[in-house]
């Protein structure tokens, strides 16, 4: 059984990986840890197993001061047979953990707060339990089937470019949701959120000490993240944005003007953050490594992209992101500190504003709208070609939908319905207003009232830690890189809770109290300028490269194979690339040419089923197997 367990992992990285197993005196309880030692702890002793990713913090003093004298495993395993699985209330920073208790019939799994780190799972048949960092490593175990269904893909699109949890693209799959764990006891199974964030308690302080408190956490977050780290061997991910600044000014602070920044720029004035980069790089004394993403850099790297992620993945910015770390590394660092989480905490989207306007059309008297507005615009002549009536159209049908469905209106579907992208046969298994009624419940269970904390709830979950963390983990890992989350600190966070809701939208500006507390730290420009978000000029390139063009015309092409998606649909998306005029379906073309490449990676057929393997080659994971009633950590 061990040997099975510690077969050869797909990925041989160049990164040293510690791998360790344990089976108990039951042949059908086993747990394997593969990772970076910088990252992994391990422990047996009493015939317990404990193994934990990640850079987790202990709150109580007798277990932190353990886990420092005789590692992480030691102190898991001291917190479990003392508090059970109380221990999460102890517990901080970010992490999975899984500890083995054969004696009891027990598997106890977690992962932290804000999903930095994962856990997949499957129940391939009653009473057996496989899990796993990610779904290639359950995929692989012998006999586990991986069906990806229209509905799946119907959810992939929707949320633009992932499967938001606790769902996967395989059928038989789930993941845990941030602030989530798992107990497998006796054959049952049972999950729960141990902690969420909670904005019903706004704290009284007054503003002075309100900006003081939140300069001294963010101080405090990025000394966490460099404990233990050589100072000239740490970088930070700069883009010029408020984020991305704020960490590469306390990483100077912290190092005394040691390690660098990187920042990646474009040709396109739209896309480039450059000179607010070069300014905040100057005012805090740091080396600037600026590295240029263009068309042929995309192309060099997409495949190879799409097939490190362990679930289809498509957002662009996953390219400069993966440059970043490259340089990095290149440039010899070890470990980069990344501003994702900023925005989710402290109200930095610009919809977290802009859908207020949606809010004014629901205070007109009902009649007046579906007695008059409604019927009027829906019949006047002209109504699709003049663009005042278009637009007053759409207005209205935005309106009518929820908040929820609104955060994820910019998707696949905001210009071509969703009966004409899919095909019939598989249109006819879809429930459209699954992923809306998905979304709805999310929003509406925040711990607090106001419209942008149910908003930021939303973000915590499906547009962080079910994109944004993906994106950067998994490509600092194909780079060779470890990576911290300073903005995601549990001090700083929690923090960030208490701040009235008003308070980070005053003067209907997003971020004002944030960058009001960070006025004298930051460069005035960065204070200054609009939000711009770490993106990729997809629509020049595809339009103005031929050998990129034909990439995606290929990938589309290639899909028409499988039963999924309407083949007249794709025959238009591939005229349009071919003329150079992806226009408005840029965004779905990219996404769909990911999806095939990752799918053709993994040898999925034409009708979305698999057989119980994982990639030939998969950079970025770590799949293994264990036996049936088994947990895996991979």
């Amino acid at each position: 059984m061990a040997a099975a367990l510690t077969r050869p992992l797909a990925d041989p990285a160049a990164e040293p990986a510690a791998i360790r197993s344990a089976c108990s005196v039951q042949p059908a309880a086993a747990l394997a840890l593969r990772g970076a030692p910088e990252e992994t702890a391990w422990r047996e002793e009493d015939g317990l197993c404990a193994a934990i990713i990640g850079y987790p913090r202990w709150a109580d003093a007798t277990l932190d001061a353990l886990a420092r004298r005789q590692g992480q495993g030691a102190a898991l395993l001291e917190a479990y047979r003392r508090h059970g699985h109380d221990l999460l209330g102890r517990l901080f920073g970010h992490f999975t953990f899984a500890v083995l208790d054969p004696k009891r019939d027990r598997l106890f799994s977690a992962i932290d707060r804000f999903g930095v780190y994962r856990l997949c799972y499957a129940n391939p048949r009653p009473g057996d339990l496989i899990f796993a960092t990610s779904v290639d490593a359950i995929r692989s175990y012998p006999g586990m089937t991986a069906t990806i269904a229209p509905q799946t893909l119907y959810q992939y699109l929707y949320f633009i470019d992932r499967v938001a949890a606790p769902g996967t693209i395989y059928e038989e799959q789930s993941k845990l949701r941030p602030g989530e764990a798992l107990l497998f006891e006796n054959g049952a199974l049972r999950c729960w959120r141990y902690w969420q964030m909670d904005y019903r308690h706004p704290s009284g302080a007054g503003r002075d000490d309100q900006h003081r408190a939140l300069r001294d956490r963010l101080e405090q977050a990025v000394a966490r993240c460099l404990e233990g780290e050589t100072a000239n061997q740490t970088a930070s991910f700069l883009s010029g944005g408020l984020d991305s600044s704020t960490v590469t000014g306390f990483l100077a602070k912290a190092n005394e003007g040691q390690g660098r920044c990187v920042t990646i720029a474009f040709e396109h004035d739209a896309f480039d953050e450059t000179p607010y980069a070069e300014r905040a790089a100057k005012h805090f004394g740091l080396k600037h490594e600026v590295f240029m993403v263009g068309p042929q850099e995309v192309l060099a790297v997409l495949p190879k992209l799409s097939h490190a992620f362990d679930e289809p993945y498509s957002n662009s910015s996953v390219v400069p992101c993966y440059y970043c770390a490259l340089v990095g590394r290149e440039s010899g660092n070890t470990v980069m500190l990344a501003g994702d989480g900023g925005d989710e905490l402290f109200g930095g989207n610009s919809r977290y504003l802009k859908d207020d306007v949606f809010d004014l059309y629901g205070k007109l008297p009902a009649a007046l709208r579906g007695g008059l507005l409604e019927p009027l615009l829906a019949h006047l002549p002209g109504r699709d070609r003049l663009s005042l009536l278009r637009r007053a159209n759409n207005y209205i049908a935005l309106a009518k939908r929820s908040v929820a469905d609104r955060m994820n209106s910019h998707n696949a579907f905001a210009f071509t319905p969703v009966e004409r992208v899919f095909s019939a046969e598989a249109f006819a298994s879809v429930d459209p207003k699954g992923p809306m009624r998905f979304a709805d419940a999310i929003y509406e269970a925040a711990d607090g009232d106001a419209k942008i904390q149910k908003m930021m709830h939303f973000d915590l979950q499906v547009t962080l830690a079910d994109s944004d963390l993906r994106k950067v983990l998994t490509s600092c890992t194909l780079a060779g890189m470890r990576v911290r989350f300073p903005m995601l600190d549990d001090d700083l966070a929690i923090f960030s809770a208490t701040l009235p809701a008003a308070l980070l939208t005053e003067g209907g500006k997003i971020r004002h109290f944030y960058k009001q507390a960070l006025a004298g730290f930051l460069p005035q420009a960065i204070i200054d300028k609009p939000k711009q978000g770490f993106g990729l000029p997809m629509f020049h390139y595809i339009a103005d490269t031929p050998d990129l063009a034909t990439f995606f015309c290929d990938a589309l092409s290639d899909l028409k194979r499988r039963f999924f998606f309407d083949t007249g649909f794709l025959d238009r998306m591939i005229a349009d690339v071919r003329r150079g005029e992806p226009g408005s379906q840029a965004g779905i073309v990219w996404d769909l040419a990911v999806l095939e490449t990752w799918m053709a990676s993994r040898d999925i057929a034409a009708d979305g089923r698999t057989a119980g393997r994982g990639p030939e080659t998969a950079p970025g994971t770590s799949p293994g197997s264990a036996p049936a009633k088994a947990a895996q950590q991979g």
